[in-house]
């Protein structure tokens, strides 16, 4: 079972991998549970609250073999790995059994049998080990479907999870054997116990087989080679790069239906094969190259130009290529600090929306040359209603988008935990008329509990609340640029939402939830200088919700505030973007003229 511990990239490998989403959270409780229920089997002499606590961990682990699960990642730098509390659960068996009168024949077995466990998954883990770090980039949507090795590497991954699969049910049988020892059942219980250990050689026999046969082929060679002609088969100049943690595939998600809008073939470059699962359909040929070195199958197509949508710390694989022309998109235009980080200089030209993006750089002492800056607005945001209407009947509309609480305290600009549920009770208890939706950032609550908490405390209210409030995650079809449509009023913190919204015209309201001063808070944040600023005490709520639904006194600050923060572009922002990638290809082939050494063999 320890085999499941090899190292990943974030693949679902979980037998149970469709059911992640719910099963996730209750994995800790499910393992600290088994195991309080086999030191109770201990102290009680209970075979079957012994065997029920072994079951329990067990099926925990099995159905998440996917390291990125936290609660097993703090587990195993505890020194409690899957080995560890494999051994735990059979110690607590033994020591229930043993004076149960269990024949010695069975377990010898068993003990026996947990050495053979622990030595095959070792070997096999090993074995896995050595497929998964070869295992070179791949080909997953809308390319090389005809390639002979195109299916190979897939159906190689599947066996690998099997063979977890196998592994990690290894230790249910061995506990079921004793059980028929205790049983007066000896014959079967060998018979159990010597079935699971020859199970477990072959696992071993033909793990180390795949490994040795793979690394000694030439399969990897042939196939690079079949994928890079496919890739140079797309005419593609332009890769779209992609890195993060599973929960972030939002921000590729982001961009990909405007990708899909140009007149020109992308290659969407993913690090991490999670992705695809939560990805939007393109029509655009995906990659998948999980390793350092297999980046390098894209310049098959000899990109010049390379868009990334998020800082993540593996840009630098694509980053050290001199030739393309590195543009950096992010994935969101808003005041916090992580929209005006100097990382950003690693990037040949940075494409924002307008004119107070390049002012927030430099007042953060990122101070570039105004040629690495382009203005293309939000080219998302030209499906919004450019009219001031909103679709849809029933009473007036509130669209609460809280942000995240960020990774640290420095970034932490939601009101979500601070007063989330207050919000919520004041509209609901003092303005019936209006219409809660509640549609919180995808990442809420994914670094502390208090948010998470805070988070469920909303849904739950309004929940209870009932219609006509809605809570935007149980209308999966519907993402925020709808609700956009579907509101008649924004309430937000410092966030890309609050700026976006700007495309609507329609009046939004910004939580104050550290308590600045106002006029510091309009210095600090200056995107959100026409919003009606919420006061940390919400005293001034009902004002603020009065005006924005009434007579709307910012709508002139707004409309000044949409074209410093979203351009004043004639031909709309899609136009303007794809323009923009038009002249970027054809500056990078000027510069990748003038590359006069690579200082490689490969020209």
């Amino acid at each position: 079972m320890a085999a499941t511990d090899v190292e990943g990239d974030g693949d679902d490998l979980g037998i149970l991998a469709g059911l992640r989403g719910a099963y996730d959270p209750i994995y800790g409780p499910l393992v600290i549970a088994g195991a309080l229920v086999q030191f109770a089997a201990v102290a009680l002499q209970s075979v079957p609250m012994a065997l029920g606590g072994l079951l329990a961990g067990a099926i925990a682990d099995l159905a998440t073999s996917d390291e990125r699960n936290a609660i097993r990642g703090r587990l195993r730098r505890f020194g409690l790995g899957l080995l560890q509390r494999v051994t735990f659960r059979a110690i607590m068996v033994l020591g229930v059994l043993i004076p149960a009168g269990v024949p010695t024949s069975v377990l010898t077995g068993y003990v026996l049998g947990f050495l053979a466990l622990g030595l095959s998954t070792r070997g096999i883990g090993f074995a896995l080990n050595k497929v998964l770090r070869v295992t070179p980039a791949t080909p997953e949507l809308n390319l090389g479907e005809d390639l002979p090795l195109a299916t190979y590497f897939p159906r190689l991954r599947r066996r690998r999870v099997l063979a977890i699969g196998i592994l990690a049910g290894a230790e249910l049988p061995l506990a079921a054997a004793v059980w028929l020892g205790a049983q007066g059942q000896e014959v079967a219980a060998l018979a159990v116990i010597a079935g699971t250990v020859v199970v477990l050689g072959v696992g071993l026999a033909v793990a180390v087989r795949t490994a040795v046969k793979l690394l000694r082929s030439d399969a990897l060679d042939r196939h690079e080679r079949q994928l890079g002609d496919a890739i140079a088969d797309t005419g593609a100049r332009v890769v779209l790069y992609f890195s993060g943690d599973r929960e972030s595939t939002y921000q590729l998600n982001q961009w990909l239906p405007v990708i899909d809008q140009l007149d020109r073939p992308v290659l969407i470059l993913l690090r991490e094969r999670g992705h695809l699962n939560r990805m939007l359909p393109t029509r655009h040929p995906v990659i998948v190259c999980r390793r350092h070195r297999d980046v390098e199958v894209a310049l098959a197509c000899d990109p010049l130009v390379v868009l990334y949508v998020g800082q993540a710390g593996r840009n630098i694989h694509f980053l050290r290529y001199g030739r393309p022309n590195h543009v950096f998109l992010n994935h969101g235009d808003s005041d916090k600090v992580s929209s005006a980080s100097p990382v950003v200089k690693v990037y040949d030209r940075l494409f924002v929306a307008g004119e107070i993006a390049i002012d927030r750089y430099h007042a953060a002492g990122v101070d570039l040359e105004p040629e690495r800056f382009v203005t293309i607005g939000r080219p998302q945001l030209d499906q919004v209603l450019d009219e001031r209407r909103r679709l849809g009947d029933g009473p007036p509309t509130l669209l609460y988008a809280p942000t995240w609480e960020g990774y640290f305290e420095a970034a932490d600009y939601s009101s979500l935990e601070r007063s989330g549920l207050a919000l919520i009770e004041h509209v609901l208890t003092r303005h019936p008329d209006i219409r809660v939706v509640f549609k919180p950032h995808p990442l809420s609550g994914a670094v502390r509990p208090g948010a998470k908490a805070a988070l469920q405390a909303v849904e739950a209210r309004l929940r209870a609340a009932g219609q006509p409030h809605v809570l935007a995650d149980d209308h999966p079809e519907l993402d925020l640029l709808a609700w956009f449509d579907r509101s008649d009023v924004l309430l937000s913190d410092i966030s890309a939402v609050v700026t976006d919204y700007l495309a609507t015209d329609k009046p939004y309201l910004v939580t104050n939830p550290r308590g600045l001063d106002l006029e510091e808070f309009r210095a600090r944040f200056p995107s959100h200088d026409a919003a009606y600023v919420v006061d940390a005490d919400l005293d001034n709520l009902d004002e603020q919700l009065t005006a924005a639904f009434g007579d709307d006194p910012m709508a002139e600050d707004r409309a000044r505030m949409k074209r410093r923060v979203l351009g004043d572009l004639p031909d709309g922002a899609l136009a303007a973007f794809s323009q923009a990638i038009d002249a970027e290809l054809v500056q990078a082939e000027r510069d990748a003229a003038k590359v006069v050494n690579t200082f490689s063999y490969d020209r």
